[in-house]
């Protein structure tokens, strides 16, 4: 009788192992933005490598901006790899707002934008995200006047 008892219990174990052993489990990463400007407002997307440089992406989080430290946080962030990238809409657009030379005329950030040289690529901007509360800092970047 004790082993008619068991095998219940061995098979809900087996079933919940193989349900949850390789689940990709969603959670929460905390952007902290440094060397803020106030003014306008902080919209983050992370974006997948289809949605790259596009004006949206997978996951999106605002916060109005302050002089010095802003945080963003993505809520339920399911793992994979994605880039960051940040706008400051000083104009309210929605749109990073370029000058004639085609360059930022808005703050910006972008995960690892503060090293790259010339045109950013998914490759060079691109993190992994994993099954588990993150947390990250880039600082604000902006156009020289």
């Amino acid at each position: 009788m004790k082993s008619l008892v068991s095998l219940p219990k061995l098979t809900v174990l087996a079933v919940l192992t193989a349900t949850f052993s390789g689940a990709a489990f969603a959670d929460d990463l905390t952007v902290t933005l440094t060397g803020v400007k106030a003014g306008g407002q902080i919209l983050g997307a992370l974006q997948t490598e289809k949605e790259f440089m596009q004006p949206s992406g997978t996951y999106g989080a605002m916060a109005p901006s302050a002089d010095g430290t802003v945080t963003l946080t993505f809520t339920g962030v399911k793992p994979g790899e994605y880039s960051l990238s940040v706008l400051q809409d000083d104009d309210g657009n929605k749109t990073m707002t370029l000058d004639a030379k085609g360059m930022p005329a808005e703050g910006w950030a972008m995960k690892n934008g503060a090293s790259m040289k010339g045109k950013p690529t998914f490759a060079k901007a691109k993190f992994t995200v994993e099954a588990k509360p993150m947390a990250i800092t880039e600082p604000m970047i902006y156009p020289k006047k």
